[in-house]
C-alpha cells in the first residue's frame, strides 16, 4: 500500500500478519493510528517493510517492530519523513532493521531496542542523519524492566543527532549484543541528571563503541545532557592548543 496524501487516523496497525506486508508513506502522507503499530508481527520468516520517505506516521499506542521470532520489520526513512510514537517504541523477539537516512523520530516515552528472541534475532539502529529522540529511558539490548534472554540490540550513530531521557545497556557478550556505536558526525546526548560524565566513561569500550570518542556537557534547551561524539578536525586542533598552553604555563 502506498499512502501519499491524509488518510486520517486508524484504531490499530497490523503490517505483516503471517504474510509479507509493505507500507509506502511518501511526501504528502499523513497517517496514524490511536492505538498499537505492530509491525513484523507474525512468525515464519515473513514480515513487514516500511519505506517512508516523506509525510508523516504518527502511532497513538506503542510501536512495534519484529514482534515475533524468525520474523523482520525494515524500517527505512528519507527525505523529511516524520515518525512519532506518543507509547513506547519496541524492537522485540524478533529481526528489526531500522535505517533513518534523514528526518525526524519522536518517540515520546521509551525506546527498548532488542528485547528477548532467539540467538539469531537482532534489532540494529543506523542512525545516518536527521534526529532520533527519546523522551525517556533507551533500553538497548534489554527491556526496561531487565534483561530476557537473546537479547540482542544495536545503535549506529554515524551522523545525524541521537538524544535520550536515559540510557540502559543489557548484557554485552558472548552471544548478546548491547552496544552504542559512534562514528562520523554522530552525536550522542543523554540527560546529565541520569547519565553522568562518569556514567559514560565507564561505558565507553564496552557498551558505548567508537574511535576518538570525547565526552562533554553540553547544555539542550536549559537542561544539561551528556554528549558523546567523535570531534571535528578544527576542535581536534583547539583541543591540541589548548593542552600545549597549559603545558606552557606548566
Amino acid at each position: 500500500a502506498t499512502v501519499s496524501s491524509n488518510v486520517g487516523t486508524f484504531t490499530t496497525l497490523r503490517l505483516g500478519d503471517n504474510n509479507i506486508g509493505t507500507l509506502n508513506i511518501a511526501p504528502g502522507a499523513v497517517l496514524g493510528t490511536t492505538g498499537q503499530s505492530l509491525m513484523g508481527l507474525a512468525g515464519g520468516g515473513n514480515g513487514a517493510v516500511i519505506n517512508h520517505t516523506g509525510g508523516s506516521y504518527t502511532s497513538g499506542g506503542t510501536l512495534f517492530l519484529g514482534y515475533a521470532d524468525s520474523n523482520t520489520a525494515n524500517y527505512t526513512m528519507s527525505g523529511n519523513a516524520s515518525l512519532t510514537a506518543q507509547g513506547a517504541m519496541f524492537a522485540r523477539f524478533g529481526n528489526a532493521q531500522f535505517t533513518q537516512n534523514s528526518g525526524s523520530v519522536q518517540v515520546d516515552v521509551d525506546l527498548v531496542w532488542g528485547e528477548g528472541g532467539t540467538a539469531a534475532t537482532l534489532a540494529n539502529y543506523d542512525l545516518l542523519g536527521g534526529t532520533l529522540n527519546v523522551t525517556g529511558i533507551a533500553g538497548i539490548g534489554r527491556g526496561i524492566g531487565g534483561e530476557l534472554a537473546g537479547s540482542d540490540g544495536r545503535i549506529n550513530i554515524a551522523g545525524g543527532t541521537a538524544t535520550f531521557g536515559d540510557v540502559l545497556f543489557g548484557a554485552n557478550g558472548g552471544t548478546d549484543t548491547a552496544v552504542i556505536d559512534i562514528s562520523g558526525a554522530g552525536v550522542l546526548n543523554v540527560l546529565s541528571a541520569n547519565y553522568s560524565i562518569a556514567d559514560a566513561l565507564a561505558d565507553i569500550g564496552n557498551n558505548i563503541t567508537g574511535s576518538g570518542l570525547v565526552v562533554s556537557t553540553v547544555n539542550i534547551g536549559g537542561a544539561d545532557y551528556t554528549q558523546i561524539a567523535v570531534p571535528e578536525p578544527a576542535s581536534l586542533v583547539l583541543l591540541s592548543l589548548g593542552a600545549v598552553a597549559v603545558l606552557r604555563r606548566r
